[in-house]
């Protein structure tokens, strides 16, 4: 069993799962941490986790499926934090149509 701190906690769970958390929260801050209000955001993403795994912490011990489960519904790093133009662009068709109105 390891010792984490996420949030203002500090929680037990298994090494696999200590060491898989730490990997995404790592993952998490290189992908946000360039201004104060990306800061924000990880700190709400953490908040988040931590609220997770202390209830799943009152009902059993933290495995590694539980931070899989937690991972894969907020997402990968790279998922979350791409720009809405990025976003944009990615769904707008390569073609613009236009059509006569006078037809």
């Amino acid at each position: 069993m390891k010792k984490i701190y996420i949030g203002r906690s500090v929680i037990e769970m298994n090494t696999e799962a200590a060491e898989k958390l730490q990997t995404y929260l790592d993952e998490l801050k290189q992908a946000l941490l360039k201004s104060e209000e990306e800061v924000e955001i990880f700190e709400d993403i953490e908040s988040r986790i931590e609220e997770r795994l202390l209830i799943i912490k009152q009902t059993r011990p933290i495995s590694e499926a539980d931070i899989d489960t937690i991972c894969l519904e907020i997402g990968k790093p790279e998922e979350i934090f791409t720009s809405e133009s990025e976003k944009t662009q990615s769904s707008s068709p390569i073609w613009p149509v236009y059509r006569n109105a006078s037809e």
